[in-house]
C-alpha cells in the first residue's frame, strides 16, 4: 500500500516529467520493490489512485476531503476521493 500523501507527491513528479524521481519516491516511502513502485507510478501516471495505509479519523469521509482542501492539500483529496470512490457515500 502507498500512502495518499506519497501518492499525491508521486503524481506531482510524473506531472513534472520527473517519471523516474516518482518511482525512487514510491519505492523508498513505501518501502516496495522497484518493479512495485514501478507499478504504482503506472497507475498514478494512468490518472487512478492505490489504496493507501489506513487513516484512523472519526470524521466522516466529506469531511476529511473538506480539511484537506482548506489545509490547501487538493491533490491529497483527490487521492482520497478516488481511493474511496464506490467505497462510502460522498454527502455534501
Amino acid at each position: 500500500m502507498t500512502p495518499v500523501d506519497v501518492q499525491g507527491r508521486a503524481h506531482d513528479l510524473i506531472e513534472a516529467g520527473r517519471f523516474h524521481d516518482a518511482v525512487n519516491l514510491i519505492r523508498k516511502e513505501s518501502q516496495v520493490s522497484g518493479p512495485t513502485a514501478l507499478e504504482v507510478a503506472k497507475v498514478l501516471r494512468a490518472g487512478e489512485a492505490l489504496p493507501g495505509f489506513p487513516v484512523f479519523d472519526e470524521d466522516d469521509l466529506p469531511t476529511r476531503i473538506r480539511k484537506l482542501i482548506e489545509a490547501g492539500h487538493r491533490k491529497q483529496a483527490v487521492f482520497l476521493a478516488r481511493k474511496h470512490r464506490g467505497h462510502e457515500p460522498v454527502r455534501s
